[in-house]
């Protein structure tokens, strides 16, 4: 019944702007394979007004702007919820049928790219600074879209708020560290969908940063330490709540390739996506 309410909306609402295809562009982008990459909540009201959200400042919608302005899409602040959501599970449906390849690389919308320019850090007596060339202007984030490649400092933002953080130390000492190829090392906060690397100081130490006083919630986590020697993957994992001081020795055990993906499968590991893609997310290199 959603499916054929979705396709009688679609046909009757959508086809004249957006391609039946799902990959060809008309006067509007392609709308294959979108719900993998755009929040449901998003979805709806950029289908009831997108002039709305572009003045409310959303940095997809605006960029969504630039990029096809000045063709503005049509506002259907007549549907309802479930119409919307009809509409978008037919999409989904109709593009697993028609074997739609489209993926992020087509979806992610990046404002301003000739704006763009690479930060330079710099530092002062009590703060980390950010300091931009003259002339150019910082763009805004996008806080849509972001990628996991390794364990990295991800959504920590939400420790600023957190009545729990208090500063705190963490070390692992990894015998035989020489042995591996690449070591990745960090803390995953599963109830906080947000990780940090511990840095590399050599000889085996990885540590939070000596150099700056790092505020992490005191709520259970995860170490864990992943090591790759040639062909070979191998790990260490010990939960614990984090304390003041925090100090691991990672006896690293063999694991087969199988073992390996369904870890990186967890949500530590995930790409921002559906509900969790609204979530802003902050990397420090």
């Amino acid at each position: 019944s959603n499916l054929a309410t979705g396709q009688q909306l679609f046909q009757a609402l959508c086809t004249s702007c957006h391609c039946p295809n799902l990959v060809s562009k008309l006067t509007g982008p392609a709308l294959g394979n979108i719900t993998q990459f755009r929040d449901k909540v998003w979805l709806r009201q950029f289908t009831r007004s997108s002039q709305a959200m572009i003045a409310s400042g959303d940095s997809v919608a605006s960029c969504l702007w630039d990029q096809w302005k000045p063709a503005q899409m049509n506002s259907f602040s007549q549907l309802s919820d479930p119409q919307i959501d009809a509409i978008y599970q037919f999409i989904t449906e109709e593009s697993a049928r028609l074997g739609v390849g489209l993926d992020s690389t087509y979806y992610v919308c990046q404002p301003y790219l000739s704006n763009m320019v690479q930060p330079v850090y710099g530092e002062d007596t009590n703060t980390r600074t950010i300091r931009l060339p003259l002339g150019l202007v910082p763009v805004k984030s996008n806080p849509y879209f972001g990628k996991i490649y390794n364990l990295g400092w991800y959504n920590c933002d939400l420790f600023v708020n957190d009545s729990t953080a208090q500063p705190a130390v963490v070390k692992v000492h990894i015998p035989n560290a020489d042995q591996y190829d690449e070591l990745l090392v960090g803390i995953l906060f599963d109830q906080l969908n947000a990780n940090i690397q511990l840095v590399d100081y050599g000889t085996g130490q990885f540590e939070t940063n000596r150099n700056w006083a790092i505020r992490l919630p005191q709520v259970p986590a995860r170490m864990v330490v992943i090591g790759i020697r040639g062909k070979r993957w191998y790990k260490y994992e010990q939960r614990f709540t984090v304390g003041t001081s925090n100090e691991f020795i990672a006896t690293m055990q063999a694991v087969s390739s199988r073992q390996m993906n369904e870890f990186i499968g967890t949500s530590a590991f995930k790409q921002p996506e559906i509900e969790v893609a609204k979530q802003p997310c902050v990397v420090y290199w």
